[in-house]
């Protein structure tokens, strides 16, 4: 489940497969979305919605917080990124890395020039298997590039030692 945060209070629940976009475009940009583990105890105290992270232990609190690490790595690469040089978006998710892995690895049986969709009415010709392998390794280069930045912060949260430091920590990649 998502708690939406505006401010100190918890002012909503959310479905754990919705995105945090969606919940940015239904609340507002100030919102936050934060993450609690299915059966977390929600207490209601003075009419607001007490954050259940704060009767967690850290090590739990840090586990949520490596969870979203996780889901909002897996956002940005299902949002994929523009190919430099173009205004072509490449969605990077794993069924499209399958599909590109696939291309690249059949590149040398391929009828070239070849054409691959981008997101929309993008699309992307490789005059030669020369470009197509530039494309391929840039996208996978790009994906590892996101994956281990989403490790840096992982090992960041091992130095915030308290539930309210770890609570306070965002992940700020858009």
């Amino acid at each position: 489940m998502k708690l939406i945060k505006n401010g100190p209070n918890i002012i909503a629940t959310w479905p754990d497969v919705e995105s945090c976009d969606s919940v940015m475009l239904t609340f507002g940009a100030d919102s936050t979305c934060l993450y609690v583990p299915d059966g977390a105890v929600i207490s209601v105290e003075e009419s607001q919605i007490i954050d259940p992270r704060l009767s967690m232990t850290v090590d739990q609190v840090r586990s949520c917080q490596r969870e979203d690490i996780d889901k909002k790595t897996d956002h940005l690469l299902a949002q994929g990124y523009t190919y430099p040089g173009t205004s072509i978006c490449f969605r990077m998710d794993l069924e499209h890395q399958m599909s590109y892995k696939s291309v690249f690895d059949l590149r040398a049986y391929l009828t070239f020039p070849y054409t691959v969709k981008g997101v929309g009415d993008g699309y992307m010709t490789f005059q030669d298997a020369a470009e197509m392998t530039n494309f391929i390794l840039y996208s996978f280069q790009w994906v590892g590039g996101l994956i281990q930045g989403g490790w840096v912060l992982k090992d960041a949260l091992s130095s915030l030692t308290t539930v309210e430091e770890l609570i306070a920590w965002a992940d700020v990649r858009s």
